[in-house]
């Protein structure tokens, strides 16, 4: 049980100071300790192996690289004022959250660049409007995992596709991935009813949501721009991410066909295809903003990419309490509490709210995806093969909506976190 400690003073931290940063580094160093309490001269360099690992994995450093750039990204679609003309007509609140609602499900490529999109363009109109940043952060956050996760196209298919693979290959089953990704979509039940939710609560708040406040609008927007060159830039944005992922794998190139671009975003050049994504996505929208001077664009497209490095930190620091609490084997701690003896029945439930406490204890919805697949289907092991094909895309389901429950709630959830400081409403 020692590795719910760290979770256990990282949260209460977080609760009593409100400070995500220093309550993640105290439980970081509190897991650490724990890891090395009869070695306690090894502690440095488990911290400098640990911060090293966490910087040197190409999917990390290429979020990081790929953020910042957003962040610039979007602070030029600002400056041009031209996209603010989708919100013109937009009067009342419940028109506000219905666009931006809108915006999150064809954002679908990826969660990240969806909730920090949305939230930084949507800001200044909710202020305008008189709708708490906190509810443009929540609708942010919810469309951006919910609906990546569902999208049979998206940064996340690598992922899922490549974690269905390997089951069924330790498993010894034949089916095809995709397949099996396709029926488990209705069974993703968190991830629909969560998008549900979103609006059904576009005319009802309730609990702490119903006692935020809107904040005076301090910005002020352009409207006068063409609408014209930051559309062109976002959907830039959107389609270079499968654009690149099927130039850098798919082979040969021609004739195109939709099962060679999922297959090719099963690959592993997602680093490289975000931070290409990233610079030609900055690029294009400094082109594309000719009414300001080139030194007020690249001001501007500075301070976006500054105002994104605090909440890298916190992700950064999210990522350390993470591999430590795996090192604790957080994952077996948790699992045990689900135990061999359950009913087949009742599997999908229970590893549902196992990926519940596991993504929010953790902040990892990939993560948590990758520690619950061999933990799930173990237990599903000694089923005859009809019956586990049956039941796998219903346990795929459950192991997807409880890997994004961590993304909507755990203050670890780099999304939660990203779209929280892009709507304006996050602490450090």
């Amino acid at each position: 049980m020692s590795a719910l400690y760290p979770v256990l003073l990282s949260l209460t931290l977080i609760i009593i100071t409100r400070r995500t940063v220093l309550s993640l580094l105290a439980g970081f160093i509190l897991g650490v300790v724990l890891i090395h309490l009869e070695s306690l001269s090894a502690i440095p360099r488990y911290i400098w192996d640990t911060l090293w690992g966490a910087l040197s994995n190409p999917w990390h450093y290429s979020a990081l690289i790929f953020t910042a750039l957003l962040g610039g990204f979007v602070a030029l679609l600002q400056l041009g004022g031209g996209l603010s003309r989708l919100f013109a007509k937009v009067e009342t609140s419940s028109q506000l959250q219905q666009r931006t609602i809108g915006l999150g499900l064809v954002c679908f490529f990826d969660g990240l660049a969806s909730g920090v999109l949305i939230a930084r363009l949507v800001r200044p109109i909710a202020d305008r409007i008189g709708v708490s940043r906190e509810k443009v952060a929540y609708l942010a956050d919810t469309t951006s995992s919910a609906v990546a996760c569902l999208a049979p196209v998206s940064t996340w298919i690598a992922m899922q596709l490549g974690l269905i693979a390997q089951m069924l290959e330790e498993q010894e089953r034949t089916a095809t991935p995709y397949t099996l990704f396709l029926q488990s979509i209705p069974t993703n039940f968190y991830c629909l009813l969560s998008l549900l939710l979103a609006v059904v609560l576009i005319r009802r708040d309730f609990g702490p949501m119903a006692r935020t406040e809107p904040v005076p609008s301090e910005e002020t927007e352009k409207a006068e721009g063409s609408l014209l060159p930051p559309l062109l830039s976002v959907i830039i944005l959107l389609g270079c991410i499968p654009t690149l992922y099927y130039c850098f794998s798919a082979s040969p190139l021609l004739p195109f066909s939709l099962s060679k671009l999922s297959d090719a975003m099963g690959s592993n050049a997602g680093p490289l295809v975000f931070m290409l994504t990233g610079a030609i996505s900055l690029v294009t929208a400094f082109l594309l903003t000719p009414s300001a001077p080139v030194r007020e664009r690249l001001s501007v497209s500075a301070h976006g990419i500054w105002n994104m490095i605090k909440p890298l930190g916190v992700v950064l620091t999210a990522w350390l309490l993470g591999t430590t609490l795996n090192d604790l084997q957080l994952n077996h701690t948790l699992a045990s509490l689900i135990g061999e003896g359950a009913p087949v029945s009742c599997l999908p439930a229970l590893v549902f709210l196992l990926g519940c406490v596991l993504s929010f204890t953790t902040g990892t919805s990939w993560g948590t995806m990758s520690l619950l697949f061999p933990v799930a289907f173990g237990l599903m092991g000694e089923l005859p093969n009809e019956a586990f094909l049956a039941l796998t895309p219903l346990m795929i389901g459950a192991i997807f909506s409880g890997s994004v429950f961590g993304d909507h709630c755990s203050p670890y959830s780099d999304t939660t976190l990203l779209s929280a400081t892009a709507a304006g409403c996050s602490s450090y």
